[in-house]
């Protein structure tokens, strides 16, 4: 994994978890969540893990067609502009969001965030597309 994809992992991997995000581990999906008192000097993580069970997790997101049509309601009360890129250049799937939109995203744990060449988590094989249900 490069430096690049790793730094796109934690900053990704960070942003959801006062969420609770459900992680691929050599046991199965673990929850890895941030309990309180948070503190960045301190992180806590809920689940009984050996760390060696961590070496090449991926988190659980869904893909941005996931979402239902009650959700992109949700999403633009909350400040999410989303649309197709039909230009020459065709950057698929585009997400512009307010914070409190990109807080309600990772809360819901879509897989919005692209690299430079505009390829998702779960496209780079950063990610795994979490099966239905898995966050209800």
């Amino acid at each position: 994994m490069s430096q690049k994809d790793k730094e796109l992992l934690l900053a990704d991997l960070c942003a959801r978890l006062p969420y609770g995000v459900k992680i691929s581990t050599n046991r199965g999906p673990e929850l890895m969540e941030a309990l309180a008192p948070f503190s960045w000097m301190e992180l806590k993580i809920s689940g009984n893990f050996d760390f060696t069970d961590l070496v090449g997790f991926k988190p659980y997101l869904r893909s941005m067609s996931s979402m239902t049509e009650e959700e992109n309601k949700e999403a633009k009360e909350n400040g999410c502009i989303i649309y197709c890129d039909t230009s020459p250049e065709d950057k698929g799937l585009l997400v512009f969001a307010s914070p409190k939109g990109f807080d309600w995203l990772n809360k819901k744990m879509f897989d919005y965030r692209k690299d430079d060449e505009g390829k998702t988590m779960i496209e780079k094989g950063l990610a795994l597309e979490a099966p239905k249900g898995m966050y209800n």
